[in-house]
């Protein structure tokens, strides 16, 4: 998997969505654009077997990012992986 190297200051993070449609991904991508430390810089990289991977340049930790995430209105997820540069997500249906 490909990373993204982020512009000083800022921390490349992937997140990797498991049990998401199409449909979710993009509503998870833009909320995403609205969290103000990540200033736009969002990446959707692949979509497949209902696994979507997008990485994110946040300027702050993967645990700060996971408290905004959670956040996410109109879609219920699971936080069920954390690491420095790596938050997994599953989508409950």
């Amino acid at each position: 998997m490909g990373y993204i190297t982020a512009e000083k200051g800022r921390r490349a993070t992937q997140i990797i969505v498991e049990n998401c449609s199409f449909t979710e991904r993009d509503k998870i991508i833009e909320f995403l654009k609205t969290i103000p430390d990540a200033g736009g810089k969002i990446y959707p990289r692949t979509f497949e077997n209902s696994i979507a991977i997008i990485d994110v340049e946040y300027n702050g930790t993967s645990e700060a990012l996971v408290h905004e995430i959670q956040k996410i209105q109109g879609i219920k997820i699971e936080i069920t992986g954390v690491t420095m540069n790596r938050i997994t997500i599953k989508v409950i249906k």
